[in-house]
């Protein structure tokens, strides 16, 4: 095993070590002994010039709770689907800038109960973590250096070891769907939609599913549905694909000056923003994606990264 020594990780994968723990927590609150939906969502928190980001902890009102990590370059967290873990992409000690971002990053797995973290990549640019529906498999988007190409890596949770499944110049992500199904979507050259691609995770077999209005989906439990963004010119609002008709459907009552899809809960609720006026939004629930929001939390400041970006599974929806 390796340690984490002056800002440089040990070219060694996977890294269990408890200084790295300190490395990336280093200020961030003790673990909670025992309710585990004091962590029910996290948001990424962007603070500074640098555009430093760190993962928090929201409760189950979506009032911040602890930090998770405190490098100033975590992002992209994703709970496993026991809710007893943390992915998320960390670029910690590889070079960075507020215009370009990290020039590496790479795969951790928090213990939110210990706060114990696992180093599972290393190397690359990695990003968008999606955990398989048994909890024991990662795929990540990863860019090699020198590579124009974005790879689908399958990443094993308990050993580090890693599969390449496929490349694409425009993929931008992946979403574990049945079985060993991967939904990666691959933007497309008229800047308007992108191909919604079905891999097999366990031979690497490609097959187009079809045409999706965006590159990046909010993906519903069960992956028969995906939420999605729309701008207008005053307005945008929030809208659903069904993958299997591929029709797409408003979600009632919207419409705002700022309506995005943040994330779908394990209970069948979408979460979006919704603003109509003054510099904050709300955020709001929509029951299965088809019925009018209700706001869940209010006021929330117009900046990015505020809002949660991921919903624990083992605890149900605000309100």
């Amino acid at each position: 095993m390796g340690a984490y020594h002056h800002g440089v990780f040990p070219g060694v994968r996977p890294v269990v070590v408890g200084a790295l723990t300190a490395a990336l927590c280093a200020g961030c609150a003790d673990a909670p002994a025992a309710d585990p939906c004091a962590a029910a969502y996290v948001r990424v928190v962007m603070t500074g010039v640098e555009r430093s980001t760190d993962v928090q902890a929201l409760d189950e009102g979506m009032r911040p709770g602890r930090m998770l990590t405190a490098d100033g370059q975590s992002t992209d967290p994703v709970f496993s689907p026991d809710g007893r873990q943390l992915a998320f992409i960390s670029g910690a000690g590889y070079d960075r800038s507020s215009e370009h971002g990290n020039d590496r990053q790479s795969l951790y797995v928090m213990d939110l109960g210990d706060s114990q973290v696992r180093r599972l990549s290393s190397d690359h640019r990695d990003a968008r973590p999606a955990w398989s529906s048994d909890g024991s498999q990662i795929a990540i988007i990863r860019r090699p250096e020198g590579f124009d190409e974005r790879q689908v890596v399958v990443v094993d949770v308990e050993s580090g070891a890693e599969r390449v499944l496929g490349a694409g110049t425009q993929w931008r992500q992946v979403a574990w769907g049945s079985g060993d199904e991967l939904l990666v979507t691959a933007w497309r050259e008229d800047g308007i939609a992108a191909d919604l691609l079905s891999l097999s995770a366990s031979d690497g077999a490609v097959e187009h599913v079809g045409v999706v209005p965006a590159s990046f989906l909010v993906w519903n439990p069960d992956r028969t549905a995906a939420a999605f963004g729309r701008s207008q010119l005053e307005e945008s609002d929030v809208a659903v694909l069904d993958i299997a008709s591929g029709v797409v459907t408003p979600v009632p009552r919207s419409a705002s000056a700022m309506a995005q899809p943040l994330l779908w809960t394990v209970d069948d609720v979408l979460l979006l923003t919704i603003n109509n006026r003054g510099d904050t939004y709300g955020i709001a629930g929509s029951d299965g994606g088809t019925q009018p929001p209700q706001m869940l939390s209010a006021r929330w400041p117009e900046t990015l990264g505020t809002g949660p970006v991921a919903a624990n599974p083992r605890c149900r929806a605000a309100g």
